[in-house]
């Protein structure tokens, strides 16, 4: 049987590279994914709580400004935590200094995800993927940018206004920042990762949940 490899050559495929008990056992079997919280990623910008470096103009005591920057960084960490997410790679019809490699012929990958190289690597259609989460919370799914400046875009974006949250209800502020910035926040990573050719599927889920079921896969042909 001869597998037909131009029907996942498109635009709308994307991979996802696991081990193969987690492939058989979970995403074959059960047809789930489960999105990640960030923790066992190999990007430690990922995982690490956003440290912020805000400027007041105004009158604010030293004491009040530190607590309410205090309480503004615990709340963000929190609310960050609660969106999940989940890692594809493209084919190369997308990104940054194109290699023309498929998305499931990439070394990088099978090395750092794919149980260096005895893992599996799954087709998944992006537009069916998006579809099956629409109606689970806010939903955001972007191919990554690789950023040369990414300390500096980074440092200004630390830069917060207190004025937006002295006094005010942390988590909503964090919640406003987060959704304002999800591109910087999520979608942007090191130049150094670029050969990953990334896109992200980041769910803020309207529950805890973060298993989702019911997926469909993309397809291949015989001849």
């Amino acid at each position: 049987m001869e597998v037909d490899w131009s029907a996942i050559d498109n635009k709308d495929t994307v991979y996802h590279y696991t081990k193969i008990g987690t492939a058989v056992e979970h995403i074959l079997y059960k047809k789930s994914l489960k999105f990640s919280t960030g923790i066992n990623t190999n990007d430690p910008r990922e995982y690490k709580n956003w440290d912020l470096e805000p400027h007041l103009e105004g009158n604010c005591t030293n004491k009040e400004f530190r607590q309410n920057w205090l309480e503004a960084e615990k709340s963000l960490a929190e609310v960050k935590a609660r969106y999940k997410y989940a890692c594809f790679c493209l084919n190369d019809t997308h990104g940054q200094e194109q290699t023309g490699l498929p998305g499931y012929a990439r070394l990088r990958m099978w090395a750092q995800y794919g149980e260096n190289f005895y893992g599996v690597c799954i087709a998944f259609s992006a537009q069916s993927l998006q579809k099956r989460l629409s109606d689970k919370g806010n939903l955001y799914a972007n191919p990554v940018l690789y950023d040369g400046d990414l300390e500096y875009n980074d440092t200004a974006l630390s830069d917060a206004d207190a004025n937006q949250f002295l006094g005010e209800n942390k988590e909503e502020w964090a919640e406003d920042y987060i959704r304002n910035h999800v591109n910087q926040i999520f979608f942007s990573k090191h130049e150094d990762y670029r050969d990953e050719r990334e896109h992200l599927i980041v769910l803020r889920p309207k529950s805890s949940a973060y298993i989702i079921g019911n997926l469909k896969f993309a397809n291949t042909t015989s001849q």
